[in-house]
Parts: C-alpha cells; sequence; structure tokens
C-alpha cells in the first residue's frame, strides 16, 4: 500500500505524544550552580574553609546531669509519653501512665531544671506527639520489679513447657518422646557485661 505524497506530509508532520520535537537531536544545556559558596572571590576553594560536619542532635534528649539530679534531689522518674500520633490523640496510652502515678511535667517543676524545654502555647514539655512525664522513684522501683519478675517467670514458664511437654520437631516419636525430653535441658551462663556509665 503506497501512500501519497499529501499523506506522508501529514505523518511526517505528526509525532509522538511522549517525545517533544527535537528531544533527539538536541543537547539539553546545563547551568552550574549559581551559588559559588563563602570562597567565589578565590580561585582556591579551600582558601578560609572550615569544614564542619553535621551532628544529629536528638530533640528528646535531656542532660544526663539534669535527670540524675532530678531523680536525687526530688526523687522523681522522667518518661517521654504518647499522647498523640499523626495528629490521633492516645488517651488510653497516657491514661495508663496516670494510674501509674505519672504525672506531667509542668514550668517551674524541678526548681525549674527543665523550663528550656516548655513549649510556648502552655506550660508543659511537648514535643513531635510525645509529653514529657514524671513518677516518684518508688513507684519506678516496683514497676521495674515487677517487669523484672514477669520477665523471669516467662524464662521459667517456657524452660518448664519444653521439658514437660517436649517441642513439636519431625523426629520419631516426636519431641515429646521420654528419650527426647530427658534431652530438654535449658543451659545458661551469665557474665557480668560492660558497666553503664551513669
Amino acid at each position: 500500500m503506497n501512500m501519497s505524497d499529501e499523506q506522508q506530509a501529514e505523518t511526517a508532520g505528526k509525532r509522538s505524544p511522549r517525545r517533544p520535537r527535537g528531544s533527539r537531536t538536541s543537547k539539553r544545556h546545563i547551568k552550574p550552580p549559581p551559588h559559588r559558596g563563602s570562597h567565589s572571590g578565590s580561585d582556591d576553594v579551600l582558601e578560609g574553609f572550615e569544614y564542619k560536619p553535621f551532628e544529629q542532635e536528638n530533640p528528646l534528649s535531656i542532660d544526663a546531669d539534669i535527670v540524675r539530679g532530678i531523680e536525687r534531689d526530688w526523687g522523681y522518674s522522667l518518661l517521654w509519653v504518647c499522647f498523640e500520633n499523626c495528629g490521633v490523640p492516645t488517651p488510653n496510652l497516657v491514661s495508663a501512665r496516670v494510674k501509674n502515678g505519672y504525672a506531667p511535667v509542668q514550668r517551674g517543676n524541678f526548681g525549674g531544671a527543665l523550663d528550656h524545654m516548655c513549649d510556648k502555647r502552655d506550660d508543659g514539655i511537648r514535643h513531635s506527639g510525645l509529653m514529657l512525664m514524671a513518677r516518684p522513684t518508688q513507684i519506678e522501683e516496683m514497676a521495674r520489679r515487677h517487669d523484672k519478675r514477669a520477665a523471669k517467670a516467662a524464662v521459667d514458664h517456657m524452660k518448664a513447657s519444653h521439658q514437660a511437654e517436649g517441642l513439636n520437631v519431625s523426629m520419631p516419636g516426636g519431641g515429646d518422646h521420654p528419650s527426647a525430653l530427658r534431652q530438654n535441658r535449658h543451659r545458661s551462663t551469665f557474665e557480668p557485661g560492660p558497666k553503664i556509665p551513669e
């Protein structure tokens, strides 16, 4: 099938809708950056330049001396608590902390040691959906003892179930066979870890 001269001219004038005219033949001109930095008056880029590496700052960080001072002098332990997630309030998390002795830290608490962190809109300390709360160290120690007992009970239960019920393994007689149960022993060794500075 032959195309007439008129049809060929019409087809040649059309181009692909995705490719702009002349995109195959023209080269893009890359411009140099408009900003040349603080060394723009000199040919040597290192003249007068001092490298300062970026150091990420944790906005939730509180000086360890202040935290220890609050525990020692005032008898309180601090905790960041989530009060909203992506703008959605989380009242259950806050009320659970309040039931366990926590209260929001306000401007003026602890002799004003944390006033520099207070929100300008109110007297609390909030950042990115988190609020700083505190509770007496006696309650904190009670909670830690409870958590330690719960963790030990879970490990003891796991060890006892392995010795009494066995493991679900593919072997002749299964994991609950008496010969397999006799081999279920949890050998543990404890070595002192590195001392964490206070």
